[in-house]
């Protein structure tokens, strides 16, 4: 990244504190600015602060309704559909699996943190240009 180019800002939205804080070290070390909440409602309050460029959540096994929750965190948060929104861990896809399920909204469950970084890396890339 070149010297004055903007940082991405991704916020990592997870209910286990060692996932959000193993992704923000992982996403750190690539050279993101990480913010990190622990529920929707504490990303809500961080809200006022500052725009994600992107948003990286983990679902529960209980949250069967991966589009009805990132339109609300849109809302919540008074994101445009610009802003990618990656959620991730669901136990009802097989490992290894990415799909999109409507324009910036995907849903994976990814093998490796390989895996999501590059989902990662390409949806930033876009924005950056």
């Amino acid at each position: 990244m070149h010297p004055s180019a903007r940082i991405p800002v991704i916020l990592v939205i997870a209910d286990v504190e060692e996932t959000r804080m193993g992704i923000k070290r992982l996403l750190s070390v690539n050279g993101y600015r990480v913010l990190t909440a622990k529920g929707e409602a504490d990303a809500a309050q961080m809200s006022h602060d500052v725009s994600p460029d992107l948003v990286l959540m983990s679902l529960r096994v209980d949250q069967v309704e991966p589009v009805l929750i990132a339109q609300q965190l849109r809302d919540a948060w008074k994101l445009t559909g610009e802003v990618p929104i990656v959620l991730f861990a669901v136990t009802t896809l097989k490992e290894g699996v990415e799909v999109r399920i409507e324009p910036n909204i995907y849903l994976v469950y990814p093998d490796n943190f390989n895996q999501l970084r590059q989902l990662i890396r390409q949806l930033i890339s876009r924005l950056v240009r």
